[in-house]
């Protein structure tokens, strides 16, 4: 063999790939025990392959990093493995970014420990690392920004062809002046639900959540990016402005987490504008007009929202179950499902006012798409995992490649559902905010 020949080791612990030996345009692979074994270990590239969890992909990874994925039942499973680690090997600069995973601070009192910015560079990493895969098609630039946003919506959500023509000549009209695609979005971004079976601590402060959230936007802006470079801009209707004093949250506090939640789309380059829900924006003497209409679905809703809702029995079903029996919940909530039956309906009141005015689109004064987290139909319902992170704690899990993910959990179910957890910690003041002391960032499966 000549000297000159690109040699590659194949670790392979899970003997996925026992005829990889032998050359391969040029390449000399084999298959070898642990990386000390080989004297030539300086000179070669290391690869190791391990099965999925279910088996069914051989996951490739090149220096600790996931670089590749390929199902184990192709034909010609050998051949196609060589090509694509051949392809690696040939483009490493783009094809083997790796996920920078969180390296989290062992304290004296055993608890874990992290910050902003390695969270941030993790999520940034995880962007990369899935940009590298995508393969575009040749296709209109107005149809393939289209298509992204269809696949990151959630599937089987109506939309009628009405509405897919609107979505068209809004990306159409963006398009043809040069700007990003306008995105909007009503939520309560500037608070926790104050909930003590939600929430076991009084912080009103960002989680994880939040950062998993904007990790879905800029991953959505950055593959738009892919085939239209001024990406996407999104627009968040911060509904705890209005709507925070029916939960006994003042707006002092609201400011502040709004401050901590803006430091984390600034670090991590997110294209968001988030514009305050204000009376002022409202005609109270019509909305007061408006018969409010609610289901009991919504109620149920609002009154697990509630501060003074402490019963387990009544939040049990929450984000679990559709079909609930409401007379007994109504039975053991008691007052409190008549207090939450009319602030739900002084909130949809508010929101009916807002549809009937177009309120979002003289605000934003342009064309926009209307999206939501929740699926609605007639909506481009975007498919975050962890889209209620205002209502629980994130518990997060990484799995053998270091990819992420994350529940949103109500803080009391935590200790029963999960085996085995443990809170990780951060600085108030890595959020630019004038606090002493730390606050649990989130939990991580051990």
């Amino acid at each position: 063999m000549a000297s000159n020949e690109l040699k590659i080791l194949i670790l392979d612990p899970d003997n996925m790939a026992s005829r990889l030996c032998g050359s391969y345009k040029g390449v000399n692979f084999k298959i070898c025990g642990e990386p000390h074994e080989s004297s030539e270990r300086k000179e070669r590239s290391l690869y190791t392959l391990k099965k999925d969890e279910r088996g069914e992909k051989c996951r490739v990874f090149y220096q600790g990093g996931l670089v590749a994925e390929i199902p184990v039942r192709i034909p010609h499973f050998e051949r196609g493995l060589k090509a694509k680690i051949f392809k690696i090997e040939m483009d490493k600069g783009s094809a083997t970014q790796k996920i920078v995973l969180p390296e989290l601070q062992r304290c004296e009192d055993g608890s874990l420990k992290t910050n902003l910015n390695q969270e941030s560079r993790f999520l940034d990493s995880m962007i990369k690392w899935r940009l590298q895969s995508i393969k575009l098609k040749e296709e209109s630039t107005n149809q393939a920004v289209l298509k992204i946003l269809l696949s990151s919506s959630e599937s089987g959500i109506a939309v009628s062809p009405e509405l897919m023509q609107s979505w068209t000549l809004v990306i159409n009209d963006c398009v043809k002046n040069n700007q990003p695609v306008t995105l909007s979005m009503s939520l309560a971004i500037g608070t926790r639900i104050p909930n003590r079976l939600k929430y076991f601590d009084d912080v009103n402060l960002p989680t994880f959540g939040w950062m998993y959230f904007f990790f879905f936007i800029r991953l959505l802006h950055e593959k738009v990016k892919l085939v239209y470079p001024p990406g996407i801009k999104m627009v968040i209707f911060d509904e705890a402005w209005l709507f925070g004093r029916y939960l006994g949250i003042s707006r002092d506090i609201i400011e502040v987490n709004l401050k901590a939640v803006q430091r984390i789309i600034d670090l991590m380059d997110v294209p968001v504008e988030i514009i305050l829900m204000q009376e002022e924006h409202f005609d109270l003497a019509e909305v007061n007009q408006i018969e409010p209409r609610v289901s009991l679905s919504q109620v149920y809703g609002f009154l697990c929202s509630l501060p003074e809702m402490n019963n387990p029995a009544v939040m049990h079903h929450l984000y679990r179950r559709r079909k609930r029996n409401y007379t007994k919940i109504q039975m053991a909530a008691g007052a409190l499902w008549e207090e939450a039956q009319k602030k739900c309906g002084q909130v949809a009141q508010y929101l009916a006012w807002r549809k009937k005015t177009n309120l979002f689109g003289r605000l934003i004064s342009g064309n926009y798409i209307d999206t939501t987290i929740t699926d609605k139909d007639e909506r481009l319902v975007l498919d975050i995992t962890c889209s209620l992170m205002n209502h629980g704690m994130p518990v997060t899990r990484y799995n053998n490649n270091g990819m992420l993910k994350v529940d949103i959990v109500p803080e009391y179910r935590i200790p029963g559902e999960y085996e085995s957890v443990a809170p990780v910690w951060i600085q108030k003041a890595d959020f630019g905010i004038d606090m002493e002391g730390s606050f649990k960032f989130y939990y991580i499966e051990t």
